[in-house]
């Protein structure tokens, strides 16, 4: 995951966000998806991206990877707290 992304937009299957540099639609990144403080190890496919301006493309991630016990987590952070608080850092894996 490139340094210096940024989420417009999360679900429970996936989330959109801009990022400095093109991913490939159709590769598998591994991230930590930020909820708050609490990181949970992620993978997902990327479905599309498409440049908004030069060093700035619109991603849209899908989830392929991440335990129900993390979905529900993350279904209710979204609700209690919303998607302007989650952020994604390259995986430690």
């Amino acid at each position: 995951m490139p340094a210096g992304c940024v989420i417009t937009d999360a679900s429970v299957v996936g989330l959109t966000m801009t990022s400095p540099q093109r991913l490939e639609p159709g590769a598998l990144v591994d991230f930590d998806l930020i909820l708050g403080a609490r990181p949970i190890t992620t993978e997902a496919r990327v479905i599309s991206c498409a440049e908004e301006a030069p060093g700035r493309h619109r991603v849209v991630l899908g989830f392929v990877a991440m335990a129900q016990v993390d979905r529900d987590t993350l279904a209710d952070f979204l609700q209690a707290v919303g998607r302007d608080v989650l952020r994604v850092r390259g995986s430690r894996r």
